[in-house]
């Protein structure tokens, strides 16, 4: 009998749960679906695309002059016969941001006549821009960029070992050309000093 008593106190009956319990128990059934969605502050391991993110912000940490010198080092540092180089570039501006605009542009004309049968014609015009706004930003909207434009290269010095054969300088200013329709009295190529003294 002993044994039937302990059997009926261990078995779990919803009657006997109290609202207190009630209470108790959704409140954690809450707490667990909260952390249980992915993407969450309090997560351990970030997901793949925010640390793709964070390694994108990092090199955008570089300004766009200090990553297209690093890039035509490489570039000219792989030609043949220019050795180990160093690059300088100056831009003429900053980035720009083209925004979309909505116009209104409206023409009329009017005549007027007087008393003594004059007339008078006036044309009227009248313009009106909008910038339009996209929902993306957490304000609520921002200005919709239809272009961006890169600055563009006012001019370049090069220093190279290979700097003191006129061949690989014409090279060097040929490449620099074409690549960034510089003017060729806006480059410059120079011996770079040795590294031994």
């Amino acid at each position: 009998m002993e044994k039937k008593e302990k059997e009926e106190k261990k078995k779990f009956s919803f009657r006997k749960l109290t609202m207190d319990k009630i209470v108790l128990i959704a409140a954690a059934g809450a707490v667990l679906l909260l952390f249980s969605f992915p993407g969450e502050k309090n997560s351990s391991e970030a997901p793949a695309d925010v640390q793709s993110t964070k390694s994108a912000q990092s090199s955008e940490g570089k300004s766009y002059e200090e990553e297209l010198e690093e890039r035509l080092t490489d570039v000219l540092e792989s030609m043949d016969g220019v050795g180990k180089a160093e690059v300088m570039i100056t831009l003429k501006a900053s980035e720009e941001k083209v925004l979309d605009k909505n116009t209104n542009y409206q023409k009329s004309q009017v005549t007027e006549e007087d008393a003594q049968g004059g007339k008078r014609i006036t044309d009227e015009e009248s313009r009106q821009e909008d910038t339009v706004l996209s929902g993306g930003s957490s304000d609520g909207q921002e200005p919709y960029v239809i272009q961006e434009k890169k600055p563009v290269v006012e001019g370049i010095v090069v220093l190279a070992d290979g700097a003191d054969s006129p061949q690989i300088v014409s090279e060097i200013n040929d490449a620099l050309q074409a690549l960034f329709d510089v003017s060729p009295h806006k480059i410059k190529v120079l011996k770079r000093k040795n590294d031994n003294g």
